[in-house]
């Protein structure tokens, strides 16, 4: 479990600390840990950019940049509108 303000950065311990959790700290734990989680897809995807000769892969990188960057301002925006952070 992490320390008191300091959040898991592995998918298991993600879910181990969410289940930990109960209420309006499940709700911010989740989108915290979503954040993170968010944030190391998009650092990936970025690192594919230009460095694959799929294709398809190309287009994904692109597409998980796009989607998860989004996503990522939205829940920050969520945890700023509700819980003041």
């Amino acid at each position: 479990m992490p320390a008191q303000g300091q959040h898991a950065t592995t998918p298991d311990a993600m879910v181990q600390e969410l289940l930990s959790k109960t209420g309006i700290s499940r709700d911010e734990t989740f989108l915290e840990n979503m954040i993170t989680h968010h944030e190391s897809a998009v650092a990936m995807a970025k690192l594919m950019v230009g460095k694959t000769e799929r294709p398809e892969l190309e287009q994904l990188a692109q597409d998980i940049i796009v989607s998860q960057s989004k996503e990522i301002e939205m829940m920050k925006g969520w945890l700023n509108e509700w819980y003041g952070r």
